[in-house]
């Protein structure tokens, strides 16, 4: 996790402290799952696989030709070495 300070107005805050005791929470918790919930995901939890599923679903729709021939060319650019 990443620790970050914001400010909020009191009002914010106190809501938040409510909505914490209320379901019996920590506020960072309560915070992380209002982000969460506004950003439309929900965080990805240990052995769920929806996170390699939704990789899994792209897979193959890079619109690149040759893709699986010419990956070095595209992960380094024509002029390198790696490219032949």
């Amino acid at each position: 996790m990443i620790r970050t300070q914001m400010n909020l107005r009191l009002e914010q805050y106190q809501h938040l402290q409510l909505e914490a005791r209320r379901k019996a929470k920590s506020l960072s918790a309560v915070i992380r799952e209002t982000i969460d919930k506004q950003l439309g995901k929900t965080p990805a939890q240990k052995g769920d696989a929806s996170v390699l599923l939704a990789m899994a679903k792209k897979a193959g729709r890079s619109g690149l030709k040759k893709l699986a021939q010419d990956y070095k060319r595209y992960l380094y650019g024509d002029k390198s070495k790696y490219a032949k």
